[in-house]
């Protein structure tokens, strides 16, 4: 306490192992001090706490996940706020830790390691700058050198922690805008958070250097400050990233959908092929019975007459045969069919439905039969067999290919008995 009227002398002595900024010493009332002391102390465990919850929760999203990109970040984090705490001595002031050599400096040297290495990996460098990413693992090298180096010779460790930190920035800042320059989007956050960091940085680390004196007081919280926007951006970028990548998911998982699709039309008649029945055939096996609209029935059609057709009137008039037939498949009166063509003169229908649907499924083929005489191919017809599944047994594979033979037998059966028809004059049996 100094009292009014009184002139009194001062002298403050100021060790360190290590040379860090020109010190300065300031008088201020206790009010004053308490209340700038109480300020300093909310942002920088604001920031600390920043700090740490964001990189232990990405870090534990990155071994979840196991993404490298995230692990790094973690770690890059969690590094900052042990580094920035040792640096303003909450273990020694708060747990009473002697951390001798383990000082801040230490952590600002590992912090370069994985600072090079989360931008040569989230930038994707091996890829699209093969050059920079060998300049960033060579900073990451070097800084693993330097770390025993300033162990042994602590006069140095300031000087090569600031060094290092100053290169991994400018580093990570350029490389950023290089990407982005180059059309890498989730460059983006990722140079506004060097950027954040970056400004304060060069307000600092001039006087880091002992270049000049601090130009502005407590530059080392307003560096903290910088160092938790810098986090908050990285986890933005990293939230971009996931973002561009669930995107480029969805794009593919829609463009394999359009190829299935694609691959899965006949593009003769529009009918889906064999393809498509396969899917269907693998999807009703996977299907709860009870989501079903009735039991499963299956029809086998052979189109009759057609290399007759292709023989005398040209393919040209084949395929006007096969797409009267497809159309009328695709309009038979059954409320959920689908129709497929197979192959060649092969077709095939899958409905549900119960024994009165069934029989409307083989009338409606034995009409569309009649149609295609009707409609000028007196030599043509469909040969078809019309099946239904058991309603109380779980469909299976093996159930499914037996029904499917069932049908075929009996489209076979038909078959036959119409060109039996035809060798002896009777007419067509519907």
């Amino acid at each position: 306490e100094f009292r009014p009227g009184h002139t009194s002398a001062v002298l403050v002595l100021v060790t360190s192992p290590f040379f860090t900024s020109l010190p300065r010493i300031d008088i201020r009332t206790r009010s004053s001090f308490r209340a700038r002391h109480s300020n300093e102390l909310v942002l920088m465990l604001g920031v600390l706490g920043l700090l740490g919850g964001l990189g232990g929760f990405i870090l534990f999203l990155g071994l979840w996940i196991r993404d490298r990109s995230y692990l790094l970040y973690g770690l890059q984090s969690l590094i900052l706020m042990l580094g920035w705490s040792f640096y303003f001595g909450l273990p020694r002031d708060w747990l009473g830790l002697d951390t001798g050599r383990v000082n801040f400096t230490l952590w600002f040297i590992i912090l370069p390691i994985i600072n090079a290495l989360f931008t040569v990996r989230f930038l994707r460098l091996d890829k699209s700058a093969p050059g920079l990413r060998k300049i960033g693992l060579g900073i990451a090298a070097v800084s693993a050198i330097a770390l025993p180096v300033s162990l042994i010779v602590s006069s140095l460790a300031f000087f090569i922690a600031t060094t290092l930190v100053s290169v991994v920035v400018l580093f990570s800042a350029s490389a950023g805008l290089w990407a982005m320059g180059h059309g890498v989007r989730q460059a983006r956050f990722f140079v506004l958070a060097f950027l954040g960091v970056l400004l304060p940085g060069a307000i600092i680390l001039p006087a880091n250097f002992g270049l000049m004196p601090d130009l502005v007081d407590n530059s080392d919280l307003l560096t903290l400050i910088g160092s938790g926007c810098e986090a908050m951006l990285l986890a933005f970028a990293l939230a971009d990233h996931v973002k561009l990548v669930e995107r480029g998911r969805e794009k593919f998982r829609r463009g394999m959908q359009d190829a299935i699709a694609r691959a899965s039309i006949d593009p003769l008649t529009g009918l889906g092929n064999r393809l498509a029945f396969n899917l269907m055939v693998e999807d009703l096996t996977n299907q709860p019975v009870e989501h079903r609209n009735g039991d499963l029935q299956i029809a086998m059609i052979d189109l009759d007459g057609l290399k007759q057709i292709n023989d005398n009137y040209g393919h040209e008039r084949g395929d006007q045969l096969l797409r009267a037939v497809s159309n009328g498949l695709r309009h038979l009166e059954h409320p959920n069919a689908r129709t497929f063509r197979l192959g060649g003169d092969e077709f095939a229908v899958i409905a549900f439905g119960d024994d009165l649907s069934l029989q409307r499924l083989a009338n409606a083929l034995a009409e569309l039969d009649l149609d295609l005489r009707r409609n000028g191919y007196e030599n043509a017809g469909i040969s078809f067999g019309v099946c239904s599944g058991e309603p109380q047994n779980k469909l299976t594979s093996a159930g499914l290919a037996g029904l499917v033979r069932r049908a075929d037998r009996a489209m076979y059966a038909q078959k036959s008995r119409r060109q039996q028809s035809r060798a002896s004059g009777r007419s067509l049996p519907t």
